[in-house]
């Protein structure tokens, strides 16, 4: 019976399975699109990367890196950004599970390799905790700094 449950919440969910994709690390890698005006490099400051819907154990804490493709053959990634929350390192989320909106500034290194770009593949990677279970998130998108 659980299988059959399973089975259809994933057809009801097929977002969930095509957006990101875990790597062997338990790193997340999401493929975001990069809209026009941060694609034309035209204004001042580096863009924010926005995560909703980060799913955090009760109490936990942590600090996530947020790393960039070079647009080279090599598989070498860029920081582009971190971000933080205050609280205590968990293997497992623990319960109960709350939903955060976090908001990651990027360098201004990550602003001048999204020039010109249509979309990017970034890892979102959990430091000093490489026990802990894949993050799970609703949604990431990036928007220009200022708004």
């Amino acid at each position: 019976m659980r299988f059959f449950r399973l089975a259809a919440f994933s057809l009801l969910c097929p977002t969930i399975v095509l957006w990101g994709q875990k790597s062997k690390n338990s790193d997340l890698i999401v493929h975001v699109a990069v809209p026009e005006e941060i694609a034309a490099g035209g204004y001042r400051g580096a863009p924010i990367l926005a995560l909703e819907g980060v799913e955090l154990g009760n109490g936990e804490g942590l600090t996530l890196e947020v790393l960039g493709e070079t647009g080279e053959a090599s598989s070498e990634r860029v920081l582009f950004g971190t971000a933080s929350v205050v609280g205590h390192r968990q293997a497992r989320p623990a319960t109960p599970i709350w939903k955060a909106n976090l908001l990651v500034p990027l360098t201004e290194r990550a602003a001048r390799m999204l020039a010109g770009r249509h979309d990017i593949n970034l890892t979102l990677r959990v430091r000093n905790n490489p026990d802990r279970a894949p993050l799970k998130l609703d949604r990431v998108y990036f928007q220009p700094a200022g708004r």
